[in-house]
């Protein structure tokens, strides 16, 4: 919660019973807050996951092809002159 609210929600509760609706707004709108933080990170991972899985499959492509995949190697330049 953000301190201004945990300041509020902190309040209610020291005043007691009678005020639970007030405090139900706040869990809820708390909920609220975090379900959305959670929907945006959820989105945030599906992308690192997405860019981990294209890394994976050059690197898998490169292990295939048994060769460098970011040019000719020192070896085989020396070989060409």
């Amino acid at each position: 919660m953000p301190p201004p609210v945990l300041r509020r929600y902190a309040a209610l509760v020291r005043e007691g019973a009678g005020n639970e609706e007030e405090r139900l707004a706040l869990m809820r709108e708390h909920e609220a807050r975090v379900t959305g933080r959670i929907g945006r990170l959820t989105e945030s991972l599906d992308l690192i996951r997405f860019k981990a899985a294209v890394y994976e499959d050059i690197v898998d492509q490169c292990s295939a092809a048994a060769h460098d995949c970011h040019g000719p190697s020192a070896s085989a330049e020396g070989e060409e002159r």
